[in-house]
């Protein structure tokens, strides 16, 4: 089970919390307002979780260069080059918006 603390918590005693980090292998989510803030894992698990974004990301390369084979390369540049101005296009119309403060 991963153990929960608040970040005041972790603050006043960080290095048993790095401690039991390391021992245990568990990892600690730290919340902060009761809501998850941070988590601190293992190296062991770090590198893990990073091997297994690196292989996901290669499988969705390999999947889209599948789903694009014989596909006019101009063609799918002219296409992401659409998507990517709508998402920049979507991205600067929300940074114009007045900031709702209630």
């Amino acid at each position: 089970m991963t153990r929960r603390v608040s970040a005041k918590e972790a603050r006043d005693s960080f290095a048993d919390l790095i401690d039991s980090v390391h021992d245990s292998k568990e990892p600690v989510v730290l919340e902060e307002k009761g809501q998850p803030y941070a988590v601190v894992i293992s190296p062991d698990d770090f590198v893990r979780l990073h091997h297994l974004a690196l292989e996901d990301l290669a499988q969705t390369v390999a999947q889209i260069h599948e789903e694009n084979r014989g596909v006019n390369p101009e063609c799918v540049y002219d296409e992401v080059t659409d998507v990517v101005e709508q998402v920049r296009q979507g991205a600067y119309e929300r940074e114009q918006r007045p900031q709702d403060h209630h």
